[in-house]
């Protein structure tokens, strides 16, 4: 697990997110030749929570080394339930998490660059963010699920 410094020009600052990558991830890029490519899960936290809620209050370490699958939990502020603010310019989480994030992920490490092997997931507040993002994204995500999500 790491935390990385992903640059946001839609935010006007640089977002932490926590990265998990499988044992399998490093195993593979010790072979030479070998190019293995891994899907990827986005998890967006809840309310109050941030890009470490998910490595702190879950067992999500072990299950990204069971499934090799590459996790990215970004720091979701405080209360943005994962849209662009009207009212505050900097204030963009869309527009960070499924344009700038997932190009930025995709272009650093070895996924395979497709809706198919990407999926996006939430609990509470992030549940919205998950499904929101899905629906109005459905190029980029090939899964969506919402636990306990804020929905009406």
């Amino acid at each position: 697990m790491t935390t990385i410094a992903v640059p946001s020009e839609e935010m006007k600052k640089e977002v932490p997110t926590t990265l998990i990558l499988p044992d399998a991830y490093q195993k593979e890029a010790d072979k030479k030749g070998e190019d293995r490519r891994f899907p990827v899960l986005y998890l967006l936290h809840g309310y109050g929570g941030n890009n470490e809620s998910w490595v702190t209050n879950t067992t999500i370490k072990e299950l990204a080394e069971e499934y090799g699958v590459i996790v990215v939990c970004p720091d979701g502020g405080f209360s943005s339930w994962y849209v662009d603010s009207p009212e505050d310019p900097p204030w963009r989480y869309e527009a960070f998490v499924s344009k700038e994030l997932i190009a930025d992920i995709d272009r650093r490490y070895r996924t395979f660059p497709r809706r198919e092997s990407r999926a996006i997931a939430g609990f509470s507040m992030g549940g919205h963010g998950a499904l929101y993002l899905a629906f109005r994204h459905p190029e980029l995500y090939g899964t969506a699920v919402s636990l306990s999500g804020g929905v009406d």
